[in-house]
């Protein structure tokens, strides 16, 4: 699930195409023309959307009205994603671990072997919640189903979280 700019609310149904509503109490509409198939979505800060594939690649489109194009070069497989506000995007590999690239276009770098994950998602203000056994994002919830904080992607754990 995403946000658009316009506070649109994006979401990939269980038919794995895209659905849309404007606010947290509106009712969904859809499926979105032109869905296609998709495990996960996010949104670049030019507004581009980003979705995971069925073949955990990577594609792009350039609004929610636009039309897929892709693979992106380089996508590797992936299962989650989700943009930073530096504009670069965080995805969880099929090995479940953290990676990072500069934007749509680059490669993938190991963030860190500090845990694996299944989820991601990151807020506007750079908060990365993560869902997983052991995870590796500013906050996780462990195997005791506690939720652990970091500072930042590359810090180390420290538990459980402060109350927010």
């Amino acid at each position: 699930m995403t946000v658009l700019h316009d506070v649109t609310i994006v979401g990939v149904g269980t038919s794995k195409e895209l659905w849309t509503k404007t606010s947290l109490d509106a009712t969904w509409q859809g499926p979105v023309a032109n869905s296609g198939s998709v495990l996960d979505i996010t949104v670049m800060p030019d507004g581009t959307l980003v979705s995971i594939g069925m073949n955990n690649l990577l594609y792009t489109r350039p609004g929610i009205q636009g039309k897929w194009s892709g693979p992106v070069a380089n996508s590797g497989s992936v299962k989650s994603i989700s943009v930073l506000p530096d504009g670069s995007i965080l995805g969880v590999g099929m090995n479940g671990k953290l990676y990072k690239r500069p934007g749509i276009q680059g490669v993938w770098t190991n963030v860190d072997g500090n845990g694996i994950v299944s989820d991601i998602i990151v807020s506007k203000d750079g908060v990365v919640i993560g869902i997983g056994t052991t995870c590796s994002l500013s906050y996780g919830i462990g195997t005791d189903k506690t939720i652990y904080s970091r500072d930042d992607i590359q810090g180390s754990w420290s538990g459980p979280a402060p109350n927010r």
